[in-house]
């Protein structure tokens, strides 16, 4: 099996139908959370950790709120 650079399967390499999902899309999202303030809290009402195709994105995403909920958020990328 094929594993990606940050050490997870690939998504692809499987015999299963692939759901839709756009890896670059959530990376994107994680990315846009870092270097800007507002989106997470644009979007946590929308989108829950279940929604990330990668696993891994879905604990960042987690852990993103649970930083904004015991106040360590407003600490964007500079």
């Amino acid at each position: 099996m094929t594993t990606s650079y940050d050490n997870e399967p690939s998504p692809y390499d499987t015999d299963e139908p692939t759901p839709a999902a756009s890896i670059e899309s959530e990376r994107a999202l994680l990315g846009a959370v870092m270097l800007t303030d507002t989106v997470l809290d644009e979007v946590s009402a929308t989108i829950t950790p279940d929604d990330f195709y990668r696993p891994m994105h879905g604990v960042i995403w987690q852990t993103f709120l649970d930083m904004r909920d015991i106040g360590l958020e407003d600490y964007p990328a500079e």
